[in-house]
């Protein structure tokens, strides 16, 4: 029996840890995506991403059906591209998904347009900095200047994103010249 100067005892770990539930599996999960994709092997990769779905979103940015999955993961096995050009070529609108079927398709006219308007974008913004140089450069000249090239840079970087980066990985990888 306690007396008032023995302390009492009781065991409460049950309580306070049963809602925390399992802290070494809780550990020992990976925090991110990003973790799993750098630390796991291509071929379970792989695996994972043809049998689940989740998976191969989180890998490659789009969702996709099994027939689909394993087709591009097939012509990222066969051209040996990484995930960042899948999702590179997907976004640029190179990788086709029609009626369950995958194929790699770049007209080379889609590049030259885009070659084209970043060459007439480039010589517009070049032409209009020249017309506003003068004898005393003054502050509010400059501040057009940067304005103008910013304007230029803001308009190219969407062309060459999604129609010459793409062109660039598929001449990489050895699909165009």
């Amino acid at each position: 029996m306690a007396t008032p100067d023995t302390p009492i005892q009781t065991n409460m770990a049950q309580t306070i840890f049963a809602p925390m539930g399992d802290l070494v599996g809780k550990i020992s999960q990976p925090a991110s995506m990003r973790l799993v994709l750098a630390l796991t092997p291509s071929e379970e990769l792989d695996q994972r991403a043809s049998d689940n779905a989740y998976f191969f979103a989180a890998r490659f940015g789009f969702d996709a059906n099994t027939q689909v999955r394993e087709q591009v993961l097939r012509i990222q096995s066969q051209h040996q591209l990484t995930d960042r050009e899948i999702r590179i070529l997907k976004r640029g609108k190179i990788l086709q998904i029609r009626n369950q079927q995958v194929s790699l398709e770049h007209p080379r006219s889609r590049r030259i347009s885009s070659q084209v308007q970043i060459v007439c974008l480039s010589a517009f913004a070049v032409m209009m900095v020249l017309a506003l140089t003068g004898i005393k450069p003054s502050l509010t000249q400059s501040l057009i200047q940067l304005g103008i090239m910013v304007t230029w840079a803001v308009l190219t970087f969407p062309v060459y994103w999604f129609a010459l980066r793409p062109w660039r990985v598929l001449k990489d990888a050895g699909l165009v010249q």
